[in-house]
């Protein structure tokens, strides 16, 4: 891995996301990009906005000077650079990775629950569906950890398709983590499973029982110390895109642990 993008927006959710990339980055030898994009406030109300654009500016370069220097005190073997851009947040998180390349983007998240998690939505589960590299979502009180296992949620591994399995192979030997392909059916669990996940001692796959698929996850996660959950929401057709972007974006707002989106 070469380099890391970190979107930020100051928030502490944010900056756990980039101290958590920080410390993925010392380990891999990979430079740190924090990216932040600024608009100037619109307002909600009849009065006008007293700011301009270019105290908007200011203050947004000053943050990130500021918070990239906290990373360089904590983690000075770690190459760390800002970068400040005006527009919408997944339009330069997205213009940035075509500019940048990153092998990932790491990105805090902040967990919603109800009307607020329907009607809003969030930059993290936006992004995605639109990214063009693995997404790494950090819940917002994640503590670092190298996964000593990827769970792969899926509707059933031999499904899944050679470039993202070898993608999961790439990741896994660059984590020296084990694999398990985990679905979850309402019916009692099948048996037979694909030939070649159980192939190597690395791999191995799980059928659960349950209604709520999220739920279902998030209990065998509690039960997998040091996991990392891996979801593909964008590998399929128009209608299985829907449903399993669906299912990721509930995940992205549930889970307690890291979430890598393929």
């Amino acid at each position: 891995m070469k380099s890391l993008l970190v979107p930020v927006d100051f928030s502490p959710a944010s900056e756990n996301a980039a101290r958590f990339a920080a410390q993925l980055a010392r380990l891999e030898g990979t430079r740190l990009i924090l990216l932040h994009a600024y608009r100037l406030p619109v307002s909600t109300s009849e009065m006008p906005v007293l700011v301009s654009l270019s105290e908007v500016e200011e203050a947004a370069y000053d943050q990130m000077e500021r918070l990239q220097t906290r990373l360089m005190n904590d983690f000075p073997n770690v190459e760390v650079d800002g970068v400040c851009r005006m527009g919408f947040a997944v339009d330069s998180i997205i213009e940035a990775s075509v500019n940048f390349q990153p092998q990932m983007i790491v990105m805090g998240m902040r967990g919603h629950s109800g009307a607020v998690e329907r009607v809003l939505g969030s930059n993290t589960t936006a992004l995605m569906k639109r990214a063009f590299c693995p997404v790494l979502i950090v819940p917002e009180f994640a503590k670092f950890v190298l996964p000593e296992i990827l769970v792969v949620g899926c509707d059933h591994p031999g499904a899944i398709s050679p470039r993202v399995r070898d993608l999961v192979k790439s990741l896994s030997a660059a984590f020296h983590s084990k694999v398990e392909y985990v679905s979850v059916l309402r019916k009692k669990p099948e048996l037979a499973l694909h030939d070649e996940v159980n192939a190597n001692q690395d791999y191995k796959a799980v059928t659960l029982q349950g209604e709520d698929v999220v739920d279902e996850i998030n209990k065998y996660m509690d039960q997998t110390p040091n996991g990392w959950l891996v979801m593909m929401p964008h590998r399929y057709g128009v209608l299985e895109s829907i449903f399993h972007v669906s299912k990721t974006r509930k995940m992205a707002w549930h889970t307690h642990v890291p979430l890598l989106s393929i």
